[in-house]
């Protein structure tokens, strides 16, 4: 690590300070010199590829991402601009209230994303969305909650997550960032920079608005009118032929804010009986409330809705 940097950086001492780590299998340090701070990546050669994939494709798009100055590709090694410490949830949170301007360019960053062409962006199926339902069954439903779950009712919210997972599958797809929230969006000098893309591909249209309108991070700041003056933005300035929401969008809505929501509380649930990092369980039950609302106005899954409120109950 220090050859590297010292064959990167210009002459003279720097500090290294580690960074807070979350679920991921990545660590990141800031490397700071008396004039200019740097942060270091290292991160498993495949996602190191993926990173530097995308990095290269959004550049091209105009999307603001941190510039690349240094490569290892042998060890994984990153050196990225500093965008400094303060992400959009630290800036909602200090003003203990969401900003609707923030938001509205944040939104517009998704609509750029979905403006540009990349060659190498996969497609996120059907199946791969009914794995994150049975992820979460595992990890939230069975490990952490332990809950006694009848065969006749296991057998039925499956049919459910099946048919949900069909319709979420069948809506239009655009390219996504797929992991578009408040702590992967960074303020600096007023400008909005997304990170931690390496995982972007083809999703259904609403994923990322869902995910950033839908962020538990700050899910106590955002009332749901906000969210539905945003959606009604995102609609009226996005790719859509729809410019208001009819009750076909509505539903679309919903049922990609579910499965997200849901897909969320098994990774927060992953992290601490995998990894015994209990850093996301507080997010975990208002996760399930929200998600509750949503399966309310779906009102077609009544045993996933259910469990819901079961789970809710036994947190």
């Amino acid at each position: 690590m220090d050859f590297f940097l010292r064959k990167n950086l210009p002459s003279g001492e720097y500090r290294k300070i580690p960074l807070t780590k979350e679920g991921s299998d990545r660590f990141y340090t800031r490397v700071q010199m008396s004039h200019i701070s740097w942060i270091l990546a290292c991160s498993p050669l495949n996602q190191q590829k993926k990173f530097l994939l995308r990095l290269r494709e959004f550049e091209k798009t105009n999307l603001k991402v941190p510039k690349l100055k240094a490569q290892n590709d042998s060890k994984g090694f990153l050196l990225l601009e500093d965008l400094g410490d303060q992400s959009l949830e630290k800036e909602i949170l200090q003003r203990k209230a969401v900003s609707l301007s923030l938001y509205r360019r944040a939104l517009e960053e998704v609509i750029k994303l979905q403006k540009g062409r990349y060659r190498t962006l996969s497609v996120f199926s059907k199946q791969d969305f009914f794995k994150e339902m049975l992820w979460t069954e595992k990890y939230l439903v069975k490990g952490f909650l332990k809950l006694k779950v009848k065969e006749k009712t296991r057998r039925n919210y499956l049919k459910e997550w099946k048919d949900l997972c069909e319709k979420l599958s069948s809506f239009p797809y655009k390219p996504a960032h797929r992991d578009y929230h408040s702590r992967n969006i960074f303020i600096k000098d007023k400008k909005l920079y997304m990170i931690d893309f390496q995982d972007a591909g083809l999703f259904p249209r609403f994923y990322d608005a869902a995910s950033l309108l839908y962020d538990v991070y700050i899910a106590a700041s955002m009332k749901e009118q906000e969210r539905t003056k945003l959606f009604n933005y995102f609609l009226r300035n996005g790719l859509l032929t729809e410019k208001t929401v009819t009750k076909k969008v509505k539903e679309e809505w919903s049922i990609t804010v579910a499965q997200r929501l849901f897909k969320a509380c098994g990774s927060f649930a992953g992290f601490y009986c995998i990894k015994n990092q209990d850093t996301h369980l507080k997010y975990i039950k208002p996760a399930l409330r929200l998600l509750k609302r949503q399966l309310k106005d779906i009102n077609k899954y009544p045993t996933f809705l259910e469990l819901v409120s079961f789970s809710l109950e036994e947190f």
